[in-house]
């Protein structure tokens, strides 16, 4: 596995539309451009599997109402398709707890791309922090949480749901986020809201960082910035946290012993326990 910065145990589908509603759909907040005439989102066969991420706003960035997976992105005959156009093959290399097996040994820019090729979107680290939030706030019962039906989701499906993203247990699982960092100008920036053009990737959107945490530590889960980076340290030990550097990409893991965000990732790195989650926006 190569990385960049940090080791893996660290040492501390809608039916397809019309060309006005495709139109329409590309002018939506973060649902990001597609190829011409590809990529078109498959339908949805089961939103019940789906948790319903109310729109936010962090300053002057938001997003709309979103449909996130409760699962990370497994094999099926839709996924193969995808990969096959891509001219990558993939196959389920883990499975979560409850049994879900999914897709893993891909980079991440084959993440994307498969999210995209499926009309789907990658969670960027904010978006996914928001969404560790709201998991916890339905455990806690501070907030009714709902499927992609529109149903409240028990706590005991939060909780699996939770658990598999951020519980500190083996095996090592982790996912992929939308978010690459580049210097420009000498100035870190984030680039995110990926979509594909011509068969590459091309951020839809690229930021100098806002004032972030700049080193190695166990982060206050409270403070993070619109871009989805922490902003203070704290002693609780409940999340740790790895800065970006030039050329490096986001991603959420956990184990036995730790669970955090790492955004100094090899983006050619590859694991069988790292996948990715689809997301696009609720219609």
């Amino acid at each position: 596995m190569n990385m960049m910065r940090n080791n893996p145990k660290p040492l501390l589908p809608v039916n397809p539309k019309g060309l006005d509603d495709i139109a329409n759909a590309l002018l939506d907040n973060d649902s990001p451009p597609e190829d011409k005439g590809k990529n078109v989102p498959i339908k949805i066969s089961n939103p019940e599997k789906y948790i319903i991420l109310p729109t936010r706003t962090h300053g002057s960035y938001s997003y709309p109402d979103l449909i996130v997976d409760m699962h990370r992105l497994g094999y099926d005959a839709m996924v193969e398709k995808a990969a096959k156009e891509l001219g990558v093959t993939i196959q389920n290399t883990i499975g979560e707890k409850d049994g879900n097996q999914y897709v893993g040994n891909i980079n991440w820019e084959t993440a994307l791309k498969l999210n995209q090729k499926l009309g789907n979107i990658t969670l960027n680290p904010r978006q996914f922090i928001d969404l560790r939030e709201l998991l916890e706030a339905g455990i806690d019962r501070n907030k009714k949480v709902y499927d992609g039906k529109g149903r409240p989701i028990t706590v005991t499906v939060l909780k699996q749901v939770y658990n598999e993203i951020a519980e500190k247990r083996d095996p090592w699982r982790a996912e992929w986020l939308d978010a690459r960092f580049t210097k420009i100008g000498g100035a870190l920036s984030i680039n995110y809201n990926h979509h594909l053009s011509g068969g590459n990737l091309t951020a839809g959107k690229s930021e100098i960082l806002e004032a972030y945490l700049e080193e190695n530590s166990w982060i206050d889960v409270t403070s993070f910035n619109k871009q989805g980076l922490p902003t203070r340290k704290s002693s609780t030990q409940k999340l740790y946290y790895w800065p970006p550097i030039d050329g490096t990409v986001a991603r959420f893991y956990a184990d036995s012993g730790w669970a955090g965000l790492s955004c100094g990732w090899d983006p050619s790195g590859t694991y069988g326990g790292l996948g990715v989650r689809a997301c696009r926006a609720k219609k």
